[in-house]
């Protein structure tokens, strides 16, 4: 497996001074393309369903696991946002106000790692050495347990996004099919185990499942039905399932000003907040990483500029600076990457997450072999997903004077996909790619001129250094229709 990593990929890319990262702060949700009903498209209340999805492993795992259904509806209630804990069939029984937003998951597991282990997969202790020739038997014991930790926590991740299949949500007549955007690795948080739910001390949750939230409901009855297939490795085909519960919305809180159904009051600024065009940020890693496979390190400017021209998107594979070279046009909003990384696995490895058997009693030495590979590759695959995370700090964009400053709810690791590699940036053969960055997407920028300004701090070890861009682009009239 090989990483594009440092300062070559991001220079070649044109990113290294046009990257960034901050806060949000506005409870807004994301516009999408089209119908869906009342499932918002990924990204609410100022937060990523990624960021959702660790709230709600977080809570559960408050919350004992002997608690009873009236204890866990209790605990859901959340204010602005009831975060549903029990099962479909139970949730009649909780009450839900017609002030709240309602989070709910299909398939949610927690992947965790020993804190220590953690600490040296995101470099805040350090990072990993592979060669052991001179190390301890103690060393070496505890380099194979993080090792092993690590590919448990990237099987984990990657077995149960894809458990759950062709789940789709209604709510009173109105059916919305959840896609990938709804299917979340959430990002890492610490908590202390207590034994109930496995070895007590301190561990790092990286959740992952199927995430989605619903608009608040009106004071009355309403039916809410969740149907899909769910798969496991001992049965590829799957179980159907299907379970509907009657709602009854409880008024809302005295005083509360209710949601009128729009897509949000706040003024976000020309920032389109985390799931832009019914997409979440985790499909629009991918569809950067996916365009910018296309291109060559060697091609210009302008080859890569008409390579990043997508229709109703333009995706920025040159950076700021350079973005003055490119033709955008007033119909077109623009896909942005903050220091990207390209973390891939080879194709047999990426295919066998999930269902590797451990028992390698009699196994010869070429069968060892591969299965050591696979663990090295899927540790090395954790690190490449979670080094992003902080890379760059304080970061803002400011378009004609509208400053906004992004956060956490912008970094992503895509959706895996196939690509042939081409000895370049990995070795020939088919891989799996999985992104790992932070993205964000300006709307639509009005025809003539205007000014992009970027300014942030890049972290290398314990060093910041400042990061400032600006360009003056000319935005074109909008493609004839």
């Amino acid at each position: 497996m090989k990483l594009r990593i440092g300062l070559t990929a991001c220079i070649s890319a044109g990113l290294l001074v046009s990257s960034s990262v901050g806060a949000l702060g506005q409870e807004d949700e994301s516009p999408s393309s089209g119908d869906t009903g009342r499932v918002m498209s990924p990204g609410a209340l100022g937060k990523s369903l990624p960021e959702w999805a660790s709230e709600w492993q977080r809570l559960r795992l408050a919350v004992p696991l002997d608690a009873s259904v009236e204890e866990q509806c209790a605990a859901g209630d959340q204010g602005d946002v009831f975060i549903v804990l029990v099962g479909t069939e139970d949730l009649g029984t909780c009450t839900i106000r017609e002030d709240q937003h309602i989070l709910r998951q299909a398939g949610m597991t927690g992947c965790s790692v020993t804190v220590d282990t953690f600490g040296k997969v995101n470099g805040s202790d350090g990072s990993w050495r592979d060669d052991l020739r001179n190390a301890t038997r103690k060393q070496k014991r505890a380099w194979a347990r993080r090792q092993r930790e690590a590919r448990d926590a990237i099987i984990c991740q990657h077995d149960w996004a894809r458990v759950f299949t062709d789940v789709s949500v209604t709510v009173d007549g109105v059916t919305t099919a959840l896609d990938e955007g709804n299917q979340v690795i959430g990002p890492p948080f610490e908590y202390e185990a207590d034994g109930s739910r496995g070895d007590p001390g301190r561990y790092v949750s990286m959740p992952a499942g199927i995430v989605y939230m619903l608009r608040p409901l009106a004071a009355g009855q309403h039916r809410l039905e969740i149907a899909g297939v769910q798969r496991s490795p001992d049965n590829a085909t799957g179980d159907a399932f299907d379970i509907a519960v009657d709602l009854d919305i409880a008024p809302a809180t005295e005083g509360k000003t209710l949601d009128d159904g729009s897509q949000g009051s706040a003024d976000s600024g020309p920032l389109v907040p985390p799931g832009p065009l019914g997409k979440s940020y985790s499909e629009w890693a991918s569809e950067w990483e996916r365009v910018w496979k296309t291109v060559s390190p060697d091609d210009s400017v302008e080859d890569q500029c008409a390579a990043g021209d997508q229709g109703e998107v333009f995706v920025d594979l040159v950076g700021t600076e350079r973005l003055i070279d490119c033709t955008i046009r007033a119909d077109q909003y623009i896909l942005r990457p903050v220091q990207p990384e390209s973390c891939s696995l080879p194709i047999d490895t990426f295919d066998r997450l999930g269902s590797w058997r451990y028992d390698l009693t009699g196994a010869n030495r070429k069968v060892k072999s591969a299965w050591a590979r696979r663990e090295r590759e899927a540790r090395l695959l954790l690190i490449c997903q979670q080094s992003q995370a902080g890379r760059v700090v304080d970061v803002s964009v400011t378009v004609d004077g509208v400053k906004t400053a992004i956060d956490e709810s912008f970094f992503a690791i895509g959706t895996p996909f196939e690509y042939e590699g081409d000895g370049t940036e990995a070795g020939p053969g088919r891989h799996a790619a999985m992104t790992s960055g932070t993205f964000y997407m300006l709307e639509p920028l009005a025809e003539g001129p205007h000014r992009i300004e970027f300014e942030g701090i890049e972290v290398i070890g314990r060093t910041g250094f400042v990061r400032e861009a600006l360009v003056e682009v000319e935005i074109m009239p909008a493609t004839e229709r």
